[in-house]
């Protein structure tokens, strides 16, 4: 077996013991049954090299022996079964062993997401059981940026609002930035709904004349007018008041007046002379 075409397929097993020294260099020799090489005519009568493989692909166990190993070995064995199907002697007993897939997991690997100006890769397929190359990707060329306006936003009594500006709808690069404009504040005239007095707050009003919303303040209370509040002088018997003030208008005092002790008697003596009555 010298060609990369040549097949030989053994349905049972197989034992090689000629005297000749075997040429196997390429190819593919398959074998359900077990082996047995026997060298005791040539050691080197199943010496496999080059791209020379072997499939074991029995459905049940294959024992293989090689009596002059190493003079005699597969060069290339792929097992069609799981490893506790095969018995071999020595343990191993060729150059390269690989275990045969069906290849029904894949995965992609080495892919490359594409940007406006880069090229992407879709990624290579990949047996995710054996790790082999299945497949090999391709580029995905760079299309360039995509761009979309983005509208104005018009601004408001309380809102800020937007320019307009471009951006690229595929990366969001910016081409151009929008720019805030300020919200444009209420409109209308403030009115008093009621007037403040000296004890209470007013209250005045405004109703936007563009989005008709309404707003509202306090207005401080006023200052009181003081008017004073006379003093009482007091008397032997009677207390006294001291000056205060308080508000004419509402009537709040605003000076409290403290009481004053009554002066209480001052006597003297008074001397009458007598008479003859």
């Amino acid at each position: 077996m010298s060609n990369a075409e040549d097949r030989i397929n053994v349905g049972g097993d197989m034992t090689v013991k000629s005297s000749a020294q075997s040429t196997l260099s390429d190819g593919i020799l398959s074998i359900k049954g077990s082996f047995t090489q026997n060298g005791s005519s040539n050691s080197k009568n199943f010496l496999a090299t080059n791209n020379h493989t072997t499939y074991l692909n029995g459905n049940g166990l294959q024992k293989i022996t090689f009596g002059t190993y190493p003079s005699s070995k597969f060069n290339k064995v792929v097992l069609f079964q799981y490893e506790e199907n095969y018995l071999f002697s020595p343990e191993t007993c060729w150059n390269e062993m690989q275990i045969h897939c069906d290849h029904l997991n894949t995965e992609t690997r080495n892919a490359v997401e594409v940007k406006c100006l880069e090229d992407g890769y879709t990624g290579d397929t990949y047996c995710s059981d054996c790790g082999e190359l299945l497949e090999t990707g391709s580029v995905i060329k760079a299309t360039g940026h995509k761009s979309v306006v983005d509208s104005a936003v018009e601004a408001t009594c309380t809102e800020d609002g937007k320019t307009s500006g471009r951006h690229c709808s595929v990366c969001g690069m910016v081409f151009k930035a929008q720019e805030t404009i300020p919200a444009k504040g209420h409109s209308g005239e403030w009115k008093v709904v009621k007037e403040a007095t000296c004890s209470e707050e007013g209250r005045e009003e405004i109703v936007c004349t563009v989005c008709k919303q309404t707003d509202s303040r306090p207005i401080e209370k006023l200052q009181h007018t003081e008017e004073i509040i006379p003093a009482v002088e007091p008397t032997c018997e009677n207390t006294g008041l001291t000056q205060g003030t308080r508000c004419s208008v509402c009537g709040e005092t605003i000076v409290k007046q403290d009481v004053v002790d009554e002066l209480g008697h001052n006597y003297e003596a008074v001397v009458t002379a007598p008479t003859c009555e």
